[in-house]
Order: structure tokens, then C-alpha cells, then sequence
């Protein structure tokens, strides 16, 4: 599942907000294992969510979308290159972001056969979910205030599906949330319907680290229990995203 940031500047170091109230336990942690993770089951709401505008929206959205079974991952990056929250470097991490096609043949675990498969075997931006038009990854000399998109992937286990990506930001955070609009099907079988699955992903630039939060959130339907595959299948997606977006940065 396709998840894209929008970035907006950020004031950097210690004045960033999110970074500043973080839960100094939470933050020792991070620096200690680089990653929390916590599966949520129905009726629990996310408790990673960093402490900025955009956590109430969050809360609102999964209590609404009663889903049966998600996954939020907080983490921590080490970039070792200066500045990240600078405004030179978060254009180049938003032009990374908007790069979906690059999401093509990106790998990640695959917990029910135990091995790597390949997570996106198409992946790019359409004008609609209509025509379905092939469009160019966007290259921006600025970064917008406010945007959405409509996304096509195919992967070995859902298929191929239509998302659309709605982008926010604010002090010290770029967002974005992503729903399917297509029916999401594991093996024939209709697993999540349409705008029944959520994903955030959210980023926060502090000097010359990264803090990640991810989350995905789905109404599946009860098939022998797979909402404990689907919990697996979320948590190797959220870290394989992050490590397609570490790896762009790198290289």
C-alpha cells in the first residue's frame, strides 16, 4: 500500500515541536532499539501517535472506521547528513516521496512464506480511477501547502488497486493518509472493501535524524482468522516503505 508524504518546512533542532514533547521514555527507547511497534486489535486506538495537530484526526478516523485488525510503527533514523529539516534538504526528501514509480520491485518479509517477496510489481500515479492514465512522477522546485493523488499498485498479494493519497503538513511534521478505493482480494477472496483500510504516515526531519510513524488500520473480512496474517502483512509493509524512503536518501 502506497504511502506518500507531503513535507512543509520545518523550524529545525530543538524548536520542533513533536520532538520537543515526546515522551522522554518513548524517546530513550527509540535511541536504544530504533523502533516501537504495537498491533492493534478491534476496539484499541493507536497510543505511538506523536503529539501534534494532526493526532486527533487520526484517533477520529480509526474509531470511525472500526477496523478489525492494524499495526503503527514508531521509528528512528541516524542519517548521518546535516540538516535535514532544512528547506533544501526536505524539497529533495519530497521529491523522493513523490517518486511512487520507484516503488516498483521494492521487497519486503513476507511473515506466511517466511521468505522476501516483492511488495510492488506496478506502482504509479493515474489522473483518475476512471482512465486509470499512466502520469510521471512530479518533480517540484517548491514544495505545496496542501495536495492529493490517486495511485496505482500491484502486488503479489492484494493485487492490482486504485488509493488515493490526501497530503497535509505542519510545524515540525509531514503527513499523509492513503484509503483504497478498489476491493482489496487475498487469494479470489474480497479481504478489505472499499475505503476500509487507512494508512498515516507521518515524518518528522530533526537535524540529522528522522522520526517515522506509520500506521495501518483495516475492516477486514473474517476469513479464518486472517486478520493475524493481515497483522504481519501491515507491519512488513510499514518498515519496507521506510526502508524504500532511507534508501532513496542515500543513494
Amino acid at each position: 500500500m502506497i504511502l506518500v508524504c507531503l513535507l512543509a518546512p520545518v523550524s529545525g533542532g530543538a524548536d520542533n515541536p513533536i520532538i520537543r514533547n515526546l515522551n522522554p521514555d518513548i524517546w530513550q527507547e527509540l535511541v536504544l532499539r530504533g523502533e516501537i511497534s504495537r498491533t492493534l486489535w478491534q476496539g484499541d486506538a493507536p497510543t505511538l501517535v506523536p503529539d501534534l495537530p494532526l493526532k486527533a484526526e487520526i484517533l477520529a478516523d480509526v474509531t470511525a472506521l472500526e477496523p478489525g485488525v492494524g499495526v503503527e510503527v514508531l521509528a528512528l533514523y541516524n542519517s548521518g547528513q546535516q540538516d535535514l529539516d532544512s528547506r533544501e534538504n526536505l524539497l529533495r526528501i519530497y521529491n523522493i516521496l513523490r517518486s511512487v514509480s520507484t516503488l516498483e520491485g521494492i521487497f519486503y518479509y513476507s511473515a506466511s512464506r517466511d521468505k522476501m517477496r516483492t511488495l510492488s510489481e506496478k506502482s504509479y500515479l493515474i489522473d483518475s480511477p476512471r482512465s486509470r492514465r499512466r502520469l510521471s512522477d512530479p518533480v517540484f522546485s517548491e514544495i505545496p501547502g496542501i495536495d492529493s493523488s490517486y495511485n496505482l499498485q500491484k502486488d503479489l498479494t492484494f493485487g492490482e488497486n486504485i488509493y488515493q493519497s490526501e497530503y497535509s503538513s505542519g510545524a515540525g511534521y509531514l503527513a499523509s493518509k492513503t484509503r483504497n478505493l478498489t476491493t482489496l482480494r487475498y487469494m479470489l477472496l474480497p479481504v478489505i472493501r472499499p475505503e476500509r483500510s487507512i494508512s498515516y504516515f507521518i515524518l518528522v526531519p530533526y537535524r540529522d535524524q528522522i522520526l517515522f510513524y506509520g500506521l495501518t488500520v483495516a475492516r477486514t473480512m473474517n476469513f479464518f482468522g486472517i486478520e493475524r496474517s493481515r497483522e504481519a502483512s501491515f507491519y512488513n509493509r510499514i518498515k519496507a516503505m521506510i526502508s524504500w524512503f532511507v534508501g532513496r536518501l542515500e543513494g
